[in-house]
């Protein structure tokens, strides 16, 4: 039996979306999410700049997405003994998003919104 990954995964309501790879969660309190996407490479997951043409689409995708699925979950890793406000980037709670049985940063991948890099 394999044992489950450290970390802390709950169900969370969308308040908004911030750009391609980054959206504002509310648990009991609200908290900006940077997409994380597990993979054997070591790869980061990213998103085009909301600068630029290609980041104002991610946008609009996701909260187009997002929009007739607001209840997602969120899958935060961490160390055995890590804490919560530890795991961070740029005041942002780095996490893996699900939305339904969908990995969000899969979806992003697929359509051609985001990348491994």
């Amino acid at each position: 039996m394999n044992k489950p990954r450290h970390g802390f995964s709950t169900e969370c309501t969308l308040d908004r979306v911030v750009d391609g790879d980054t959206i504002c969660v509310e648990i009991k309190r609200k908290f900006n999410v940077r997409l994380i996407h597990e993979n054997e490479e070591g790869k980061q997951f990213n998103c085009a700049e909301l600068k630029t043409p290609e980041g104002k689409a991610a946008k609009e995708f996701v909260e187009e997405l997002l929009q007739d699925n607001p209840n997602i979950t969120i899958f935060i890793p961490a160390g055995e003994d890590a804490k919560l406000m530890d795991i961070n980037s740029f005041n942002r709670i780095l996490s893996e998003v699900w939305v339904g049985n969908y990995k969000l940063t899969d979806i992003l991948i697929e359509k051609g919104y985001g990348e491994l890099k």
